[in-house]
């Protein structure tokens, strides 16, 4: 079970602090699929990030199976993230342009035989038209696309506790981000999925439970 209690999260600009979170309280039992909508800056990311461990909230609680997160040292923090989680960005810009598509998604945990294997098992999940042959290119030389999908099969392919996904239709062909959305809300058996988007109806066909962040607060749909 995810717990959040009571969770800020702010940051400085110049001399002035911008409260993004501000009491964040949330319960997401195991094999659930939940999705947040937000407006643009309501603190979707800011809340994704603290999810997957990429930042640690100001105050409060942040708990997984038992583990609380919230209060592990940057190098266990860096540790559990590294095991346990994944984030496709609304943005590529943490993929590693210079490096191919496929160097991209085998930096991480599995051996590269486990890798091939969960790869075959999305492209049997695509469109009949769609190929991975293009991980073979460098980062630099994609579409965004085609960059987009590399952060949607690294997710995958990891098989993490927690995963997370901004944005999920941004930037990709709606048939392919409903066919990896599919994947993975209902193939790949992770435990906690987040889904966050300005449009939730996008995502009525994948999640189980709604959310809205309004002014730092996360209130239910």
């Amino acid at each position: 079970m995810i717990e959040l209690k009571h969770v800020k999260r702010g940051f400085n600009i110049g001399s002035r602090r911008l409260e993004v979170l501000r009491e964040i309280t949330l319960t997401v039992p195991t094999g659930s699929c939940i999705a947040i909508r937000g407006s643009n800056g309501s603190g979707k990311t800011t809340l994704l990030q603290i999810l997957v461990g990429q930042l640690k909230p100001d105050s409060g609680t942040y708990t997984v199976d038992g583990l609380k997160v919230s209060s592990l040292n940057l190098g266990d923090l860096s540790a559990w993230r590294h095991e346990r989680c994944s984030i496709a960005l609304a943005n590529t810009t943490d993929l590693i342009s210079f490096a191919t598509g496929y160097a991209n998604i085998n930096i991480g945990k599995h051996s590269g035989n486990e890798i091939r294997e969960r790869l075959d098992m999305v492209q049997d999940a695509l469109p009949d038209d769609k190929s991975l042959r293009f991980l073979h290119k460098r980062v630099a030389a994609m579409s965004e696309g085609q960059k987009r999908m590399v952060q949607y099969i690294r997710a995958i392919v990891h098989q993490p506790t927690v995963l997370c996904v901004d944005e999920p239709f941004s930037h990709i062909e709606h048939p392919l981000a409903t066919a990896l959305l599919n994947m993975v809300t209902h193939q790949s058996q992770t435990p906690y999925v987040i889904l966050a988007s300005t449009n939730l109806d996008e995502l009525r066909p994948f999640a189980h439970t709604f959310y809205e962040l309004r002014d730092g607060v996360l209130v239910g749909k």
